[in-house]
C-alpha cells in the first residue's frame, strides 16, 4: 500500500536508520549546482551624481565620518591659500544638494561645482548629528562639511561628468533594489506566518499541547524581530530611491499547534538558506553585512526551534545549504498560498526577472534511508523523451546526491542521508547525468525533509 502523504506540499519527514543496500548514486559539489551563475550587478549606497546632479534622498545621507583635514585647523570659512572654499547646502525636493565655488587658478573667477555627499553605513541612526525632527538641516550639514568633519565621496563637475558611468550605476541600483525587494517579500511572508500563528494559538493552546510556558514568549520575540527586519528592509529600499513591493496576504498550511511548530522551523530554515544563496549577489558591502546579520539570526532561531522545542538536532551538517531565489519562492509557495506570478504582476520591475518557481513536490510522510518512498508531483512538461529519465536530488550543505526515480515515481532514499539533518529534495529530468540542481531541467521542488541525529552521533 502506498505510504500516506502529507497534506502539505512540503514534508518535514522524520527519518530513522534502517539496514538496506546502498542505491546507485553519486555525490557532487553542491555549489556547482545550486548557486546561480549570473552575478547581479549591485550598486552601493554611495551615490554618484548624474548629469542632472540628482539630489540625494535625505535619509541616504548617513553616518558622519570622523575624518579631519589639515586645512580645517584654520578658520573653516577662510578663502585663503590652503583652505577649501565654503560649501553651502540646500534642500531640493526630498534631497540635499551641496555646492561650492570651484577655484580657477590664481584668478578670482569661479564656476559653480555641485557635489552630493554620502557617508558610510547602511543605517541612518547617526542622522541626528545634522538633522532636525527627522529632516536634514542643510545649514548644519554645510557647517560640518566646511569644518572637515564630513567629506564628500567625490566632487562631480557637471560639465565633465561621465554619462556612461551614470547609466551603469543606474542599472546597478535597479538590480540592487530588486534583490532588496526579494528579501522584503520573504520577510513579509515570514512575519505573516508568525503573526497569524500567534494570533490563532494563545498561551492556553501551547500549554494544552504540552509546551512549557516560555515557548510562546520566545515565539513572540521571533515575530517582533521579523517585524523589525521588515521595517528595516522597507527603509533601505526607500532611502535608496526605490519602491518596495506591496505587502501580501498569505494563508499557511497550519492545521494545529504542532504543525505550526514544524512549519516555524521550515520558515526559518528557508530564510537562512535564502540569505546564504543571495548574499553573493550584492556588490554593496553594506548589504552583504546586513544580509549576514539577518542570516545569523535566522539560523539561531532555527536552531532554537529544532532543539529546544522539537527536541531534535540544533544544526545540520558542517555547512548550511544555500538556495537560489527560485528554490526559495518554490518552498514558500508550497507552504502557503503565495502566488509569485501574481505578486510579480502587481509589482512590475520590482523583483528579479530571473525567478522561476517550480511545481510543488510532495514527499512521503516517512523517509527512511535505504527504503523506497513515493514522490508526488505534476507530470513533466513537455513529456520526457525516450532517452530522458527522472532523478531525485538531495541537497545538504555543499553536496548533492542523485538517485534515479522509477516509473512508478518511487525513489530509494540514499543511506548516506542518515543523520544529515535538513535536506532539500527536488526532481530533475536528464539524459544519463545531471550538471545542475536548479534551472530548466527542474521538474518539481524543492521540498524539505529532515533526517535528525542525536547528541551521540
Amino acid at each position: 500500500m502506498k505510504a500516506a502523504l502529507l497534506t502539505s506540499f512540503v514534508a518535514i519527514a522524520m527519518a530513522s536508520t534502517a539496514s538496506a543496500s546502498v542505491i546507485p548514486s553519486y555525490t557532487a559539489h553542491h555549489h556547482d549546482m545550486t548557486m546561480p551563475h549570473r552575478r547581479a550587478t549591485i550598486s552601493s549606497l554611495e551615490g554618484k551624481v548624474n548629469s542632472a546632479a540628482a539630489p540625494v534622498p535625505a535619509d541616504a545621507i548617513l553616518a558622519p565620518l570622523p575624518v579631519a583635514r589639515a586645512e580645517s585647523e584654520g578658520e573653516p570659512h577662510s578663502h585663503g591659500m590652503g583652505y577649501p572654499p565654503p560649501v553651502s547646502c540646500v534642500l531640493e525636493g526630498k534631497g540635499v544638494v551641496c555646492s561650492k565655488p570651484k577655484q580657477e587658478g590664481p584668478t578670482t573667477e569661479s564656476k559653480a561645482l555641485r557635489s552630493v555627499y554620502h557617508f558610510g553605513g547602511l543605517t541612518h541612526h547617526h542622522n541626528s548629528v545634522f538633522s532636525r525632527d527627522g529632516e536634514i538641516d542643510p545649514v548644519k550639514l554645510a557647517e560640518l562639511i566646511n569644518s572637515g568633519t564630513l567629506h564628500s565621496r567625490e566632487d562631480v563637475d557637471l560639465a565633465t561628468s561621465d554619462s556612461k558611468n551614470n547609466e551603469d550605476e543606474s542599472d546597478d541600483s535597479s538590480a540592487d533594489i530588486q534583490n532588496l525587494n526579494l528579501a522584503l517579500l520573504i520577510q513579509d511572508a515570514s512575519h505573516a506566518f508568525f503573526a497569524q500563528g500567534l494570533s490563532r494559538f494563545q498561551q492556553e493552546d501551547f500549554s494544552l499541547a504540552g509546551y512549557p510556558d516560555w515557548v510562546r514568549g520566545r515565539y513572540l520575540q521571533i515575530r517582533d524581530q521579523k517585524k523589525v527586519h521588515l521595517d528595516f528592509l522597507k527603509s533601505a529600499i526607500t532611502t535608496s530611491g526605490g519602491e518596495g513591493v506591496k505587502e501580501g496576504e498569505y494563508q499557511f498550511h497550519v492545521n494545529d499547534i504542532h504543525s505550526f511548530v514544524d512549519l516555524s522551523e521550515a520558515i526559518t530554515t528557508i530564510g537562512t538558506s535564502s540569505y546564504i544563496g543571495a548574499i553573493h549577489n550584492f556588490n554593496n558591502k553594506e548589504y552583504v553585512t546586513v544580509g549576514a546579520a539577518l542570516l545569523a539570526l535566522e539560523a539561531r532561531q532555527t536552531g532554537w526551534i529544532n532543539s529546544a522545542i522539537r527536541q531534535q538536532n540544533p544544526w545540520n551538517t558542517a555547512f548550511e545549504t544555500p538556495l537560489t531565489s527560485s528554490q526559495v519562492i518554490t518552498l514558500l509557495s508550497s507552504l502557503s498560498d503565495l502566488n509569485f506570478n501574481s505578486i510579480a504582476s502587481a509589482n512590475p520591475s520590482l523583483l528579479p526577472s530571473s525567478i522561476t518557481p517550480s511545481p510543488a513536490l510532495t514527499l512521503s510522510s516517512q523517509l527512511i534511508p535505504g527504503n523506497e518512498a513515493e514522490l508526488v508531483f505534476p507530470l513533466p512538461s513537455p513529456p520526457l523523451s525516450r532517452d530522458e529519465r527522472l532523478y531525485a536530488t538531495f541537497l545538504f550543505g555543499f553536496e548533492t546526491i542523485f538517485a534515479p526515480i522509477s516509473e512508478r515515481f518511487y525513489v530509494q532514499i540514499p543511506r548516506d542521508l542518515d543523520g544529515k539533518g535538513t535536506v532539500f529534495v527536488s526532481v530533475l529530468r536528464g539524459r544519463g547525468g545531471m550538471d545542475a540542481a536548479d534551472g530548466e531541467n527542474v521538474v518539481a521542488g524543492p521540498a524539505i525533509a529532515v533526517f535528525p541525529f542525536g547528541a551521540e552521533k
